[in-house]
């Protein structure tokens, strides 16, 4: 009885956080190798909308994620913004249950990496998209996925 208990949390907690997917493309590699064991982020204007909360939580997302490698501080700087953004249709992805594209979601950023005297070391970009996920899945899930994702290569980059 546990052991289905178990199973159905895991599933249910599976569905609730959605598919949301990211993958990093790299724009500019580094120009040249640069170490630091600090990070911190600025967020640049963006030419897309972006709700306020979203645009936050992808900020306290990214900054916990950075936090598991970097400590804070001015060291090697991570510039972003979003350079597209469509939150989908949360409805049509609940209705569609993940089978094709109907709803969904997606989000294009871009993050340049400048060393602690401002200068441009490389730049990349991050996409993610939402299909489906616990009444059609949020957009919250493609921000982790891409917080996660852009705080990775800056581990493996530059760290």
């Amino acid at each position: 009885m546990v052991k289905i208990v178990r199973l159905i949390s895991v599933i249910s907690l599976t569905l609730i956080s959605g598919c949301g997917t990211a993958r990093v493309i790299i724009d500019e590699p580094p120009l040249r190798q640069y170490s630091s064991s600090t990070i911190y982020t600025e967020s640049k204007s963006t030419t897309v909308g972006v709700p306020v909360k979203l645009l936050q939580h992808f900020d306290e997302s990214l900054n916990k994620e950075l936090a598991k490698s970097f400590s804070s501080g001015k060291g090697l700087l991570l510039e972003y913004r979003f350079l597209s953004f469509d939150e989908g249709n949360q409805v049509k992805r609940y209705l569609a249950g993940g089978v094709g594209d109907w709803g969904t979601g997606s989000l294009l950023l871009e993050a340049t990496f400048k060393d602690s005297r401002g200068d441009f070391i490389g730049k990349i970009r991050t996409d993610g998209r939402i299909s489906s996920g616990f009444v059609g899945g949020s957009m919250k899930s493609v921000l982790n996925q891409a917080a996660k994702e852009l705080s990775e290569y800056a581990k493996m980059t530059f760290h």
